[in-house]
């Protein structure tokens, strides 16, 4: 194979590799989620404190639930989770932020995201990873069971 051939490959498989950031769709999570202080939405259970996680999401993680998903984690047994539902997932590595991922319902679908602490995106959109890890949990939600 000649050399022009294996640059040309090397670029199309690093342009496919940016399909999983929709840079857009992240971005405008992140600034919603910072507009609406996350941090001060109510947490999930068991998440008051910091705890062990042994997902890809760090080594300990607190996760924020919006009004939309706390309303129906208090309510009636539902089969899915309500459009619009959010969570936010800080994740640490010993006392420092590492990331920041959120999972927003969009109709009958997840917007996944994950960020750098500074706010780089890293995943956002559907990406296949986020997924194959989330299709274990009850509508995608690993750590809020269904009510």
């Amino acid at each position: 194979m000649n050399m022009s051939r294996i640059v040309f490959l090397l670029a199309v498989t690093a342009l496919g590799c940016g399909s999983d950031i929709d840079e857009k769709g992240a971005q405008a999570l992140w600034d919603a989620i910072h507009a609406q202080d996350y941090p001060q939405w109510g947490r999930a259970p068991g998440y008051d404190t910091p705890q062990p996680t042994v997902r890809a999401h760090g080594q300990r993680a607190i996760v924020y639930l919006n009004q939309v998903m706390l309303a129906a984690a208090a309510g009636p047994s539902i089969g899915a989770w309500p459009d619009g539902a959010l969570l936010v997932k800080e994740s640490f590595d010993g006392d420092e932020l590492e990331l920041v991922a959120a999972m927003e319902k969009q109709g009958t679908s997840w917007f996944f995201a994950e960020w750098t602490a500074d706010g780089e995106a890293k995943y956002a959109g559907e990406p296949e990873v986020c997924i194959n890890c989330h299709s274990a949990g009850g509508d995608s939600v690993l750590s809020v069971a269904l009510p």
